[in-house]
């Protein structure tokens, strides 16, 4: 069966919509049965669309909600399985479907495992912390790496997320300290450098200038990654005045191996390019 988009689909000029505002002045919700409700809606459904721009945006949102309501009290969903669906849906990556298929599997599963679940979703928050250094997810503060002592603390590798400290660590070819900006700069969702944290590594920088040698920028080689990671570095070499003393460099990005250079695009070999070594 398929769900009913939310209310904000209303500002758009769907047929769909538009033959079912269209056909709400001819239905009363409070006295419409459920049978009659999803007779009504399948004859919406293949009713030719009218014009949108008589009628209010408003009014259009209002009513597709109250028909959305109608049809969800005609499929007879229990309360607490709707509310569970509704929570999946804000989780990214899932959609209806998939929020339906892993709210009904957990009705399969034991309570037990239900409970331990749970309790791991609220001791989620509560029994981690960010650290107060690099802004890693840890259970103490200073985190596990900050407080290591066989780590080098003069070289600092910036990254987007904790996940990126997860896949540099599987490597085990790093041994410096990290600084998690928890984002990247993205004028397009109103993202500026002060909605991450760049500021906090700028004070290490300034506070820890003499031990620092070098700042690895690893953000994603997308354009936000690119700009963010030109960013830091202008504000790096701004702190010194211009001839700042700590090296600045980029993580390296070009032809992943076993790849085939006829599959690579252009920007991924004018990368491996420039960032060829000596064999």
């Amino acid at each position: 069966m398929m769900l009913l988009p939310g209310p904000s689909v209303a500002w758009s000029a769907s047929s769909t919509i538009v033959s079912l505002i269209r056909k709400s002045r001819q239905m009363n919700a409070s006295t419409t049965s459920p049978n009659q409700t999803m007779s009504m809606i399948c004859i919406i459904a293949v009713s030719p669309p009218g014009a949108l721009e008589t009628q209010s945006a408003e009014w259009a949102c209002a009513v597709y909600s109250k028909f959305f309501v109608i049809l969800a009290r005609a499929m007879r969903i229990p309360v607490a399985v709707r509310r569970l669906i509704e929570s999946f849906e804000k989780l990214p990556g899932i959609g209806p479907k998939t929020a339906q298929r892993l709210t009904f599997y957990l009705l399969h599963v034991p309570q037990e495992q239900l409970e331990s679940f749970a309790e791991s979703l609220v001791n989620l928050k509560k029994n981690t912390v960010l650290c107060s250094i690099c802004r890693n997810v840890g259970e103490n503060d200073p985190c596990s790496i900050c407080s290591d002592p066989s780590r080098d603390k003069g070289i600092v590798m910036v990254v987007e997320q904790p996940l990126d400290i997860l896949a540099l660590e599987r490597s085990g070819k790093y041994k410096g300290i990290y600084h998690v900006l928890h984002g990247v700069i993205n004028p397009l969702d109103n993202i500026g450098p002060d909605e991450i944290f760049i500021r906090e590594l700028l004070k290490r920088v300034a506070t820890d200038e003499s031990r620092i040698s070098e700042i690895i920028l690893a953000t994603n080689p997308t354009m936000e990654g690119e700009a963010t990671a030109m960013y830091i570095k202008k504000q790096v070499v701004e702190l010194g005045n211009g001839s700042s003393s700590i090296r600045i460099t980029r993580l390296g990005v070009g032809v992943p191996t076993g790849a085939d250079l006829e599959y690579a695009d252009d920007t991924t070999l004018r990368y491996a390019i420039e960032g060829r070594r000596e064999f």
